[in-house]
């Protein structure tokens, strides 16, 4: 532990070792849990045959007497709370009520437990207190605990098909849960009925996570100084053992990051000063660090970037890149990286940002020709003159101690009278089909064209499959089979082919057929 300083001054800097009956028996994989309880400290290592130990923030720690075995804690209505006993891992337990003694804390009822719907292939992986209700998580399903005693507590399941493999993945912000699925995905649940997953814009990212360690996953609540908290979730990638990349949600832009290279397998917040957090984080070699602190990963440069993905900027038709204008504070002697990238192309075209400030004064500059910013923005200026149906820019700093601030990007583009390249594709596939004169040896096969309408594709292909077919008739067309002038069949009489024409003006029942068999060349 470390305590604070007097006044405002934060943390002491010194690290105090708490011993006494406190022996965690913990791994790597087990995660700790807290929950503070009429000024103690409950600490509880995470492994299901251990019960928690408790600390009165001075001196030793020493057993939670009487308390059951468990992998997690939490405090709610003046109870305690403690779930994940081996013996019975959908069982929820609580301490008698508190009210002026942590004595209650060592105070446990055999019976002061309830079942949260055992025999359903899922355990109870998470108790949180929020919304003046305790709510459970499971695999695969949510409840909610309301009342404040023994005597008037009722269980309800919520939601069901959604739940948490980590107890460390659930956090709480603006009085919604934030967590992660079993499967991955993270979501915001409300407290009621509504689930809503909020990590699609990011499956590629998730994807290439380790998914044998989601219930590893380790969340926070933490703000940054800009008002808002965010939720901060540390994984594993694949290929991976330990925690490796953190994933941020910006709850105000609705937006993600992603942060490599922190491997954090413990998080929380804590005060360094008035007003003022930081967020601290354990690693697997016994080391905590502090984030933010300083431009530079500890002396180390940070590559920083914004990208978007390939975007059709809602233009069907192919257009013409011509300007980019960026939007940054102003930083110091140091630079950005500009790059574009047309089509799905794996390199683009890279052009540089000053940071220092090159606005035109105001009064000084010809209309329509200078850029203007503010005190403290720079506008970029990107030029280009590129065709494409697809776009993807990309700005970026890879050097320590040089921050950045995007505040915008405003795109130019320069629509043609081209059908898009999608669309184009089509439209030049139909034309060799119905020119078979301009275009020499078989029609192609139609290409798979994302977003293309499923109806519309089985159009293309069974014009693919029957543009050289001919009809085949079993019967003579001859006076019995209506046709129109031209049209061309084949006749199988018996094994025997003939090529037979519609020759009625207008369109009829005469057809001519070719007086010998169709024999081998």
């Amino acid at each position: 532990t470390m305590d604070y300083s007097g006044g405002t001054g934060g943390p002491d800097g010194t690290w105090d070792n708490v011993t006494g009956a406190l022996v965690p028996s913990f791994g790597t994989d087990d995660q700790a849990d807290f929950a503070a309880a009429l000024d103690v400290l409950v600490i509880e290592d995470g492994v299901a045959t251990t019960a928690p130990y408790q600390w009165t923030g001075s001196g030793n720690a020493s057993d939670l007497t009487n308390a059951p075995n468990s992998r997690m804690v939490e405090y709610h209505k003046n109870h305690l709370f403690a779930a994940g006993n081996s013996s019975a891992r959908s069982q929820v337990a609580f301490s008698n009520a508190c009210t002026t003694s942590s004595t209650c804390l060592t105070t446990w009822t055999a019976t002061d437990v309830f079942n949260v719907e055992t025999n359903d292939g899922q355990i109870v992986r998470s108790l949180k207190s929020g919304l003046d209700a305790l709510y459970i998580w499971k695999d695969a399903s949510i409840w909610r605990l309301s009342g404040t005693n023994r005597d008037d507590f009722t269980l309800e399941q919520m939601a069901r098909g959604t739940g948490t493999c980590s107890n460390a993945s659930v956090a709480v912000i603006n009085n919604q849960f934030v967590f992660m699925t079993c499967q991955g995905d993270i979501a915001i649940y409300d407290g009621g009925i509504t689930v809503q997953i909020i990590s699609t814009k990011i499956e590629g990212s998730v994807s290439q996570m380790n998914q044998d360690r989601f219930d590893q996953a380790v969340a926070v609540a933490f703000d940054d100084g800009t008002g808002d908290e965010d939720y901060y979730v540390s994984l594993t990638a694949t290929g991976g053992s330990t925690h490796s990349r953190v994933l941020v949600f910006d709850t105000f832009h609705q937006a993600w990051t992603k942060f490599t290279g922190i491997a954090a397998n413990a998080m929380t917040p804590y005060e360094v000063g008035t007003l003022q957090t930081a967020l601290a984080f354990g690693n697997y070699a016994g080391q905590a660090a502090r984030y933010p602190s300083t431009d530079a990963d500890a002396g180390a440069a940070i590559n920083a970037y914004y990208q978007s993905g390939q975007m059709a900027l809602d233009l069907p038709q192919q257009k013409i890149f011509r300007l980019a204008q960026v939007f940054v504070n102003q930083e110091g002697n140091y630079n950005l990286t500009f790059e574009y990238r047309l089509d799905f192309e794996g390199s683009g075209t890279s052009s540089t940002i000053s940071l220092a400030g090159s606005g035109a004064v105001w009064d000084t500059a010809v209309f329509d020709t200078a850029t203007y910013a503010d005190i403290t923005t720079t506008i970029g200026r990107v030029e280009g003159y590129r065709t494409c149906d697809f776009f993807q820019w990309r700005i970026s700093n890879a050097n320590a101690s040089q921050p950045f601030t995007m505040k915008g990007l405003r795109l130019f583009f320069e629509p043609t009278d081209r059908v898009g390249g999608i669309a184009w594709r089509i439209k030049d596939w139909i034309e060799s089909w119905l020119m078979p004169d301009a275009w020499a040896g078989e029609l192609p096969a139609p290409p798979p064209l994302r977003d293309e309408p499923v109806a519309e594709q089985q159009y293309l292909q069974q014009i693919y499959q029957h543009h050289n077919d001919l009809v085949v008739v079993t019967s003579n067309p001859n006076g019995s089979r209506q046709g129109s002038l031209g049209e061309l069949i084949a006749y199988n009489n018996s094994g025997s082919y003939k090529l037979c024409l519609n020759t009625t003006s207008g369109g009829g029942t005469t057809w001519r057929c070719s007086a010998n068999a169709l024999t081998a060349p």
